[in-house]
């Protein structure tokens, strides 16, 4: 019995850790590369971006509050408020004026990923073109912060889609204590 005690136990651990160690690495930053190089627009990109995420990640901040702005050919559309206490998401005013807190956030797209390292796991894209792309990611940051002050996808190209252009815009941050 204390075998399977013990193996029940050790099973459990290791799922612990495996599924801790997902969540970590949940958002993926796009590595810059030399074929990234090539393109000026890339380098100044990727410095923009590798600057604002140092200062970010050395600031710490864990919780604060955004007011963000989202404009697509989407439901999505408009404004949101959210809440990030210790680097998670604990309270989201949707565009409706939806009120969603707790598990809903984390069971629920898009709510789960109104988070800065998401936003910053879209700028990395900004450090990604090429000539054939249909689409150009920009971003821009907070001098004082760090953090993602805008993020915008746009058609360059004749037969980009136009309805999967976006922009996000941080409207305000407030750092919570």
């Amino acid at each position: 019995m204390k075998k399977q005690y013990f193996f029940i136990i050790t099973i459990i651990i290791i799922f612990c850790f495996l599924f801790s160690a997902r969540c970590k690495s949940e958002y993926n930053i796009e590595k810059y590369t030399s074929e990234d190089s090539l393109y000026e627009i890339n380098q100044n990109a990727y410095n923009l971006f590798s600057q604002a995420l140092a200062l970010w990640s050395s600031l710490d901040i864990k919780s604060y509050k955004i007011t963000a702005s989202y404009q697509s050919f989407s439901p999505l559309s408009g404004l949101w408020q959210v809440w990030i206490k210790d680097n998670k998401i604990v309270k989201i005013i949707t565009n409706q004026s939806k009120i969603i807190e707790d598990r809903d956030i984390l069971s629920k797209e898009p709510y789960r990923n109104f988070n800065m390292m998401f936003l910053f796991q879209l700028a990395s894209l900004s450090y990604k073109y090429k000539p054939e792309n249909l689409f150009l990611i920009t971003a821009n940051f907070d001098k004082n912060f760090g953090y993602v002050k805008m993020v915008s996808k746009t058609a360059i190209n004749e037969d980009s889609p136009k309805d999967l252009n976006f922009k996000l815009e941080i409207l305000d941050f407030i750092i919570i204590n």
